[in-house]
């Protein structure tokens, strides 16, 4: 679906002169950065990575895929670079410390910002106030205000893709005095893609935001993972190792491979009304894997588009994107 959104969204709309299109990519090397590379001109790309060896080596690959495609590195991104104690306010390095920004010296690059791991956004949802009401100073929404500013755009658009960074963004958003921000409170990269297909180049920030959350919550999406540990939630019993299925976000069928809980997350759906099932595979799954399933689920549903794409992404087998 990915390949295909793009070279619809690139191709087929009658865009105005733009000044920026800023697209939030998944990890590594996937079909997506692919094919944006090879239809449009680039401007430039930001690598994000934590600051350990995995997720490093893994944005090391994407960077390298990008300077073989001839984009230039705009800079780097170190995430949860930091944890910053809720009662002294000190800062520690639980990974190993500064690797993305050590890095980025080391080829050159510009580190354009350290986003901290901060339990004042945990605090925060926990007690249903916004962290800009609660810390309207807090280390996190300064470093995106960094990392905002560091960008050569006088307005930026911020796809969350995760419900733990949405109340940071908007914070970010409020006290950023240097760019116009608009937060796009997506909780999932599934929610992402549909979000960015519904950009509206004519329109302004906040009718971008409608629009493309619209569009974010118009689809259902799952994932499937491993468990790390036993547990009963949801009246799910769920063994360690298991392969577990999440229903938007809830916890609804465990089993032991990843291809049956694929199957028993989709008997869940109402599909009556939809028309395509994206299958992006990640850890855990092989491309043979992925395949055969894809092939069952053609099987078991004949009268819906069934597209395989290849992810990357760590710790999820797969992403479920239903349309």
């Amino acid at each position: 679906m990915v390949s295909r959104a793009i070279e619809q969204l690139l191709s087929e709309v009658d865009w105005p002169e733009l000044d920026y299109l800023v697209v939030d990519l998944p990890p590594g090397t996937g079909d997506a950065q692919l094919t944006i590379c090879q239809r449009v001109p680039v401007t430039g790309a930001v690598i994000v990575s934590t600051p350990n060896d995995v997720a490093l080596s893994t944005a090391k690959r994407g960077l390298v895929m990008f300077e073989k495609m001839n984009v230039p590195i705009l800079g780097i991104i170190e995430n949860m670079s930091y944890f910053v104690c809720p009662h002294c306010q000190k800062e520690s390095e639980i990974f190993s410390k500064g690797m993305a920004e050590k890095e980025a010296e080391k080829i050159g690059m510009v580190c354009l910002g350290k986003i901290p791991i901060e339990g004042k956004i945990a605090e925060s949802g926990e007690r249903g106030v916004p962290i800009v009401n609660l810390y309207p100073s807090s280390e996190t929404s300064k470093a995106f205000i960094k990392a905002a500013e560091s960008l050569p755009s006088d307005k930026v658009l911020i796809l969350c893709n995760n419900k733990n960074i949405v109340l940071a963004a908007q914070q970010a958003e409020a006290l950023c005095e240097t760019k116009e921000i608009g937060v796009v409170p997506t909780r999932s990269v599934q929610q992402g893609i549909a979000a960015l297909l519904a950009l509206d180049q004519e329109a302004d920030l906040q009718r971008n935001i409608e629009r493309m959350m619209a569009a974010a919550r118009s689809i259902i999406n799952a994932e499937v993972t491993t468990a790390t540990r036993d547990v009963e939630l949801n009246g799910v019993t769920v063994r360690a190792g298991q392969s577990i299925g999440l229903l938007d976000g809830e916890l609804v069928v465990s089993g032991d491979a990843h291809d049956e809980v694929v199957m028993r997350l989709l008997e869940r759906v109402d599909l009556s009304e939809r028309e395509l099932i994206t299958l992006y595979y990640g850890e855990g799954a092989t491309k043979d894997d992925a395949e055969a399933l894809l092939e069952k689920l053609q099987e078991q549903y004949p009268d819906m588009e069934v597209e395989l794409i290849y992810g990357g992404q760590p710790h999820y087998s797969y992403f479920i994107s239903v349309e």
